[in-house]
C-alpha cells in the first residue's frame, strides 16, 4: 500500500513539474510575440492570456482564492481581500501574481511603501511582470518621484510595448521632465 502511495505522490510532483514547465514555455512565447513588431491587433489576444497565466501560478486551490481576493478587490471588499491575500502568501510565498495583487491592493489603499515590496518580490519571481513595472511607475508618480517613474514606465515597455497608459504616462512626464 506505502509503494502504491509513494508511486502516486511521486507522478503527482512529476505532472506538476511538467505543467509548470508547459506553462513556462508558454509564456515565453506569449512574450516573444509581445515583442515582435509585426503583432499588430492579436496583441488584444496576447495580454490576456499572459494575465491568465500569471493568475494560474498556483494549484487549483490557491488559483480559486487568488480569483476570490481579486473579485472581493473588484467589489472594493478591500479588507477581506488583504486576508485572503495573506493568507495565501503564508501558504506559498512563490506565487507571483499573489504578491502583484497585494501589491495593487495597497496601491488601492494608499499604501505605497507595502505596495512597492510587494512588487520587489513579484518582480523576483517575474521578471517580466510589465503590470508590476507600470504599477510601480504609478507608484512613483503619485509620490512625486517623476524620474522614477518615468523609468519604471520604461521598463514595462521594454517587455511590453502595447502598454497605451505607460506611453501616455511618459508623454506627461516627458513634459514636465524636458531633459531626460
Amino acid at each position: 500500500m506505502n509503494s502504491v502511495r509513494t508511486i502516486g505522490l511521486s507522478l503527482l510532483l512529476i505532472f506538476s513539474s511538467l505543467n509548470l514547465a508547459f506553462a513556462e514555455d508558454k509564456l515565453d512565447t506569449l512574450f516573444a510575440k509581445l515583442r515582435d513588431p509585426q503583432v499588430g491587433s492579436e496583441v488584444l489576444r496576447i495580454e490576456p492570456q499572459i494575465w491568465a497565466a500569471w493568475m494560474a501560478g498556483g494549484t487549483g486551490e490557491q488559483n480559486e482564492a487568488l480569483g476570490k481576493a481579486a473579485q472581493a478587490m473588484n467589489f472594493a471588499d478591500f479588507s477581506n481581500a488583504e486576508k485572503q491575500l495573506n493568507a495565501l502568501l503564508r501558504e506559498t510565498e512563490s506565487f507571483a501574481e499573489v504578491w502583484n495583487k497585494r501589491a495593487t491592493l495597497y496601491y488601492l489603499l494608499g499604501r505605497f511603501d507595502e505596495s512597492l515590496a510587494d512588487i520587489v518580490k513579484t518582480l523576483e519571481l517575474e521578471p517580466r511582470h510589465f503590470g508590476a513595472m507600470s504599477g510601480r511607475g504609478m507608484i512613483y508618480q503619485r509620490m512625486g518621484k517623476d524620474a522614477e517613474a518615468l523609468a519604471a514606465y520604461q521598463e514595462a515597455l521594454s517587455i511590453n510595448p502595447h502598454l497605451t497608459g505607460a506611453k501616455l504616462a511618459i508623454k506627461q512626464l516627458e513634459k514636465v521632465l524636458p531633459e531626460l
